[in-house]
């Protein structure tokens, strides 16, 4: 098993809304290539941090009150695919369902199109 991290785009963006936790690689701020050194990274260097989608999952759910969550929608035949779906959710008030993303071939893929959509339709304002 692989970890599974964020796009360099996801990287910006969650540099933008806050998220400065070190972590074991980066991405070059200006090239988007990626740095894997034995050290921890932060944004203050002028490099962008390169997280796990789980840590991105978790620091949203515990700083913006969004719960990002993955199902499995089932099919296991050639003619219906395995497929997942991600389900986004505000959780500090009344629990309130934000967008269901059907569609996907791999949890890692649903969890990756979670945070484009809460990305690209402003959900955390910074």
């Amino acid at each position: 098993m692989k970890p599974e991290y964020v796009t360099f785009q996801q990287a910006v963006w969650l540099k933008e809304i806050g998220f400065n936790v070190n972590t074991s690689t980066c991405f070059h701020s200006l090239l988007g290539d990626v740095i894997e050194a034995p050290m921890d990274w932060d944004n203050d260097r002028g490099y962008l941090v390169r997280p796990e989608q789980h840590e991105v999952v978790e620091w949203i759910r515990i700083n913006y009150g969004i719960w990002i969550g993955v199902e499995f929608l089932g099919g296991i035949r050639v003619n219906n695919p395995i497929m997942f779906n991600a389900e986004i959710r505000y959780i500090k008030e009344v629990p309130n369902l934000i967008q269901n993303i059907n569609g996907f071939h791999t949890p890692q893929q649903a969890y990756s199109a979670a945070f484009d959509y809460i990305k690209d339709n402003n959900l955390i304002k910074q």
